[in-house]
Formats: structure tokens, sequence, C-alpha cells
């Protein structure tokens, strides 16, 4: 199954909506899971990709059944974004959770790219995300 993208004109050349075949080509560089780019116009305004079957991350928080696995794989995915340098859009409408892997799906590469010149490191990044594995296992266990 496949997924037809039509990006409005105005947003060619947009870093975020008018890039996304770039942005996919380039994540089927990494070990990042993420919807394959299948075709695109030269001008990257039709874009043709894979269909990612699953619970989107919206889906599993709305129905309150954000599992520990999920939380562990959202953690997974951010630190390979970390690892390699790159940043993501990770808003939950961009993830689907892929249940024969136990992993979630970029589906959107629109906002994939090397992390912004400036930002912090990527030792401190690992350290922002090691510190929220840590708070996230802490606050499970204080609910039980």
């Amino acid at each position: 199954d496949l997924v037809l993208k039509l990006v409005y004109p105005d947003f060619k050349g947009d870093p975020l909506f008018g890039r996304e075949a770039e942005a996919l080509s380039a994540l089927a560089q990494t070990e990042i899971a993420h919807a394959k780019l299948v075709a695109a116009t030269e001008d990257q305004l039709v874009i043709i990709k894979e269909l990612v079957n699953g619970v989107s991350l919206v889906e599993a928080m709305t129905k309150g059944e954000l599992r520990t696995s999920h939380r562990a794989g959202i953690m997974e995915l951010a630190a390979r974004l970390i690892s390699t340098g790159y940043t993501a859009d990770l808003v939950p409408a961009n993830l689907i959770w892929d249940h024969w892997r136990s992993q979630w799906v970029l589906i959107d590469g629109g906002g994939f790219g090397p992390a912004p010149a400036g930002g912090p490191t990527i030792e401190e990044k690992r350290e922002v995300v090691s510190e929220r594995i840590i708070f996230e296992t802490a606050s499970s266990c204080l609910k039980k």
C-alpha cells in the first residue's frame, strides 16, 4: 500500500514542507525507522511513499494505551536521532507503532535534517534524554 502526498506549490523548497523527498532519501541512510520514499517528482510537490500500518502515538495517548514499550520506543528513536546528529518532527501524529518490530516509525520526513549548528552538543542531548528516561521511570514507579 502507498500514500500519495501533494505539497501545496507555495511550500516548494520550504525546509519543513517542501523538501520531504530529500529528507526521506537522507533517512534511508540511517537506522531510523521511517516510511520509505517510493517516488517523487523533480520539484518534490508530488511524493509517493509506503503506507505504514499501525497505531499512531496520538491514538495510543488518546485511548490511554501508551505502554512501557511505547515510552521506551520514543526514547530509543530520540537516542538514534541524537546519535546521528539529526533532528526530526516527532509530534505524535508523525509516529506509528510497528507492532511486529516493536518500534515507532516516522511517517513524515519533512522535519528531518541535520541538527542546527550552535545548539546543544550530542553529549548534552544524550544527558537530557537520559534524565527524561530516569524521570519517566520514576514517574511510572510512583503511579504503581
